[in-house]
């Protein structure tokens, strides 16, 4: 019974000397910052990561000391499932607890939201809307504004495919700006795009010429001689035409509400990061002329469209250029489908494939739409530039894995189209 007894004794204090080390280390980490003096510091916590991924990247950061105690700090205080994602200003110099409240409960700096492939406009301007980053009115109005169109080298009437699919990190509507910030305009437009007229934009008002005799009258003859000289002088140069006023991206933002500002930078954002990309694919690194960037953006929008299958891209584009070379119809169905707006859902009837109305309808009207019809990823417009070479008109849906059967002449089209429908037929029930 002694020995059991002194075991059960070494035990205990065993134990005790164990839970009063873990107590220690536990309170030092709860009073040890990284940095005494501190350091700011961006932190991205990352949609889907769970605390002990947040705790790992936080002490890589420097910004704890130890991912497995702040791992128990968040469980502890049951805040492990209530980390915010987005970009947050933290400090090195921070204890664990201010850097675990600000990552629950204050406002991260900048917010992640990911544009998907394939979008039309209204569709990326109402996801934008519902995630608090803009006014889908606002949206609307500047990716249609000409100075903004214009300012990005966006040769059509609407930005219709040079919102760049990706993943961001914004500013959401309620937080503050500058309008340096807002108006601030990178390398992004054509050089002949990027230059606004001045004539076009200058303030033409005139001030009224000066009346001598009124200034004359409460002078001296000296002085009222001086002055009608000068008074003269004025009349003269308000006769003249008025100087053109140099036009001004901040001063055009300054007149206009905050909402439209906010959306102005949001849509900025994402055009200049479809120049970014798209600069690295032109031939010869040379930006396109009007023209040649009007069809390859409208094709790869069609590309982005037809196939979710990487593989496919150079394929679906090689037949369109085919089918472009030989005077034939496109007959694409997304480009349907955009003519009829927003507000169509369902499918596509014959109805729909005889409308001559629709100016989008590829089966009616030669050649490639007006525009493009969705905002497509850099993998598309690579295929539009650089369409594979082959003598294939047609595809058709082969199944349920996204891929497509590729045919040189119509009868083997047909077969092809067929044994989609046998396998659509087979698959409902």
């Amino acid at each position: 019974m002694k020995v059991v007894g002194k075991i059960i004794c070494i035990l205990v204090i065993g134990l005790g000397v164990a839970f009063g080390y873990i107590c220690f280390e536990a309170h030092q980490f709860l009073q040890t910052k990284p940095n005494a003096k501190g350091q700011p510091v961006y932190f991205d916590l990352l949609p889907g990561q769970n605390v002990f991924q947040v705790a790992q990247n936080l002490a890589k950061a420097n910004i704890i000391t130890n991912a497995k105690y702040f791992t128990y700090l968040a469980r502890f205080n049951k805040l492990d499932h209530k980390l915010k994602a987005g970009r947050f200003a933290l400090n090195t110099g921070w204890l664990p607890n201010q850097v675990l409240d600000t990552l629950v409960f204050g406002h991260p700096v900048l917010y992640r939201v990911t544009v998907p492939e394939g979008l039309p406009v209204w569709q990326v301007g109402h996801l934008l809307a519902e995630k608090g980053f803009l006014e889908f009115e606002q949206f609307m109005a500047v990716v249609r504004d000409p100075i903004f169109l214009r300012n990005f080298g966006i040769p059509f009437d609407l930005a219709e495919g040079f919102l760049m699919p990706d993943t961001y990190l914004l500013k959401r509507k309620d937080q503050e700006e500058s309008l340096e910030e807002v108006s601030e305009k990178k390398e992004s437009a054509t050089n002949d795009s990027s230059k606004l007229e001045t004539k076009e934009l200058a303030d033409q008002t005139k001030e009224a010429p000066a009346q001598p005799n009124e200034v004359v009258a409460k002078k001296s003859k000296d002085q009222a001689k001086e002055d009608l000289e000068a008074a003269k002088k004025e009349a003269k140069d308000a006769l003249q035409p008025a100087k053109a006023k140099k036009f001004s991206i901040k001063d055009y933002l300054a007149a206009k509400s905050a909402d439209y500002r906010q959306a102005w930078r949001v849509c900025a954002r994402l055009v200049d990061n479809f120049w970014q990309k798209a600069d690295t694919l032109w031939p010869n690194r040379k930006r396109p002329t009007a023209s040649q960037l009007k069809e390859w953006v409208i094709l790869a929008s069609i590309v982005e469209k037809e196939t979710a299958v990487g593989s496919e891209r150079a394929r679906v584009a090689g037949v369109y250029k085919n089918r472009l070379e030989r005077k034939m119809l496109l007959q694409a169905d997304p480009t349907i489908i955009y003519g009829l707006g927003p507000n169509f859902q369902g499918k596509l009837l014959y109805r729909h494939l005889d409308d001559v109305k629709n100016i989008y309808n590829t089966y009616q009207h030669p050649g490639l739409p007006p525009t493009p019809i969705c905002s497509f990823g850099i993998g598309a417009l690579k295929a539009a530039i650089y369409p594979e070479t082959h003598n294939f008109l047609y595809f058709v849906a082969k199944g349920g894995n996204g891929e497509h059967t590729f045919s040189k002449n119509l009868t083997d089209h047909n077969l092809a189209v067929e044994q989609y429908r046998k396998w659509t037929r087979t698959h409902k029930q």
